[in-house]
């Protein structure tokens, strides 16, 4: 309301904008700090000294102020609150480790062997780095264990997920949103099987690199979850970490701060909806959806688990297992960080427990039920049930066998159905030809530039190699346009030597500098051969045209000369003597200069060269 006001609106106007989904209590406080605020505004600017704060926080600190002075009903901590969360985000954040290949107490050893201090993270999630004796903490991969896959480096609050989630040991889960891999890892470690998928195809190569160090065996796929490649019901647990405007994490994106708009918060939305969506088509009966972000905004958390509960009868929300506060104390941390996610008293429905949070949180639990079993009847035993139930086995065997030929060890089942090749290096022809013979179509992705790929060969297919497609299924193909080209530099105007730099700092190479007279200043470079924009490959030789200054210095007179005069001669008046060319001649004495270039009496730059014929013996 308050940004409104400012844009011009009349605080009546701004209220029916602002306020129209909260609760009539809530409605009533909003408008009451809003209104309170813009009554005594000089008053609290003069209290606050605004002139010294961050303009972005006016309004907060305005807010909490008028709180704390003028409402008994709101708590002080809650007034402070918001700039307990500032000062936590404009905080550095420690280096925190989470033990792959080595247990805990290894790692923390052999830190401490190397120099650093060594903690525990919050509720013993990880092992936190102190800087120690040197003022910063080198770069993760210069840590003792790196190399061996002895640690992945890991949020706590991102590690807990896996802990909350508590997806029983054996479980099929389809980690959807699995880049970097942290999570995907540390379910794998807890003995769940783990299929991991991302749609962004940069960050897949990360989570691959992220599987192997840490030694776990993940099958990961290129793979949107808005079209993965898993039939309907067919999963027992699907985590959705799901994209979010990251306003939990500032202190560790602190660029989010400055992305984050109303509008951001509202696209994270309505992305987050149709992802929970579609996973929940995933997921079979008595099956659990898991669903994490790391943004504290309401609209990312509690209103779409309540909005998806409502449009999703068949799953209800269970609790979180509770996480043992083991360590660790902050001055602010993400709700889903501090403690286990509170829950609401359970109330009866259709012989279920539901229960859901009685705040927003960053973290939900959903569990799709099935009919409880005392409502199960079996059928008669009669030439009718008979029928029923070996029909019902029948349906059961067949299901299994689908089961682990579909999901877990995906092969070519049914007529009509294969697995897509790997086409992956081949050339465009080889890679059409091998997708034909496997019955698929082939559609034409375009090229993009690579920088080790040949041109013409696969860099990238959709579906990826290993899943199972039907017959006449289109695979998309991208080749290799090659190396990616370089523009060349625009150094006019440059010092002749950062030109040169620029121009190798590109990928390319300077193969030769010219000089010529011009008005610039000497050394400044002019131009470049080939053309400043035009593209060339890596590596390709540039001329840069410097300027050897304005001609100010009138060439003298050497004929007559010996050649060491000569060059005494054009030294002194700041030239250089060039090619020496002999040639016999009756006209001059042997060794004296009998021609030049530039003539006697040309103007030239300093530092132009001079070339000179010199007389010998015919």
């Amino acid at each position: 309301m308050l940004d409104a006001v400012r844009r011009g609106a009349t605080l009546q106007g701004a209220r029916a904008g602002a306020l129209a989904d909260l609760l009539e209590r809530d409605r009533r406080l909003a408008y009451e700090l809003a209104a309170g605020v813009l009554r005594r505004r000089a008053q609290l600017d003069g209290m606050l000294e605004l002139a010294t704060a961050d303009p972005r926080l006016h309004d907060v600190l305005r807010l909490g102020a008028y709180q704390l002075r003028a409402l008994a009903r709101v708590p002080a901590y809650a007034a402070v609150e918001t700039r307990r969360l500032i000062t936590w985000n404009d905080t550095k954040p420690p280096l925190t480790l989470q033990p792959v290949r080595w247990s805990t107490s290894e790692l923390a050893s052999r830190l401490r062997e190397a120099g650093f201090g060594v903690t525990e993270a919050p509720f013993g999630a990880g092992v936190r780095v102190i800087p120690s004796p040197e003022p910063r903490v080198p770069s993760p991969a210069r840590l003792p264990g790196f190399a061996e896959g002895a640690f992945i480096v890991q949020d706590p609050a991102h590690a807990l997920v896996c802990r909350f989630a508590a997806i029983p040991p054996g479980t099929i889960v389809y980690d959807a949103c699995a880049a970097p891999g942290g999570k995907a890892v540390a379910l794998e470690r807890g003995g769940v099987r783990v299929i991991a998928g991302d749609a962004r195809r940069e960050r897949v190569a990360r989570l691959v690199e992220t599987a192997r160090r840490a030694g776990v065996a993940i099958r990961v796929a290129v793979a949107d979850l808005l079209a993965a490649p898993f039939r309907s019901e067919a999963l027992a647990a699907v985590l959705v970490d799901a994209p979010c405007s990251a306003t939990g994490t500032m202190a560790r994106h602190p660029d989010a701060r400055w992305r984050v708009t109303p509008r951001t918060i509202a696209r994270a939305a309505e992305r987050q909806r149709a992802l929970l969506a579609a996973a929940a088509a995933l997921v079979r009966p008595g099956g659990l959806l898991v669903y994490a972000t790391c943004s504290l905004e309401p609209e990312e958390n509690s209103d779409i688990v309540t909005e998806f509960l409502a449009r999703h009868p068949q799953f209800a929300r269970v609790p979180a297992p509770p996480a043992p506060p083991r360590g660790g104390r902050g001055p602010c941390r993400p709700a889903h960080a501090r403690r286990r996610l509170p829950v609401a008293a359970a109330t009866p429905r259709d012989g279920r427990r539901v229960r859901g949070a009685t705040r927003p949180s960053a973290l939900m639990r959903f569990r799709r039920h099935i009919s409880p079993v005392r409502q199960w009847r079996l059928p008669a035993l009669d030439k009718l049930g008979a029928r029923r139930w070996g029909l019902a086995l029948l349906g059961a065997l067949l299901g299994g066998y689908l089961t682990a030929y579909l999901l877990l060890f995906p092969a070519p089942l049914l007529h009509g159905h294969g697995v897509v090749p790997r086409v992956l290096g081949l050339s465009l022809q080889e890679a059409s030809d091998q997708l034909r013979k496997a019955g698929l179509q082939v559609q034409d992705g375009g090229s993009e530039p690579h920088p080790t790929a040949p041109q013409g060969t696969i860099v990238w297919q959709d579906p990826p190699p290993g899943v199972s497609a039907p017959a006449g299924l289109k695979v998309a193909l991208v080749s290799s346009d090659g190396p990616p080209k370089i523009p060349v530099p625009d150094v006019a105007g440059l010092n002749g030597e950062l030109a040169r730099r620029l121009i190798a700092a590109a990928g390319l190479t300077v193969a030769q500098v010219e000089s010529v007279q011009a008005a610039a200043p000497p050394g400044v470079a002019m131009l470049t051969r080939p053309a400043a924009t035009s593209v060339l490959s890596p590596g390709a030789p540039v001329t840069v045209v410097v300027s050897r200054g304005a001609p100010t210095i009138a060439v003298p007179d050497l004929l007559g000369m010996s050649q060491a005069d000569a060059r005494t001669r054009l030294e002194l008046d700041g030239l250089e003597l060039g090619t020496v060319t002999r040639r016999r001649t009756r006209d001059a004495n042997p060794g004296t200069v009998v021609g030049q270039k530039p003539a006697a009496g040309t103007l030239a730059a300093p530092g132009t060269v001079v070339d000179i014929v010199v007389a010998r013996s015919p």
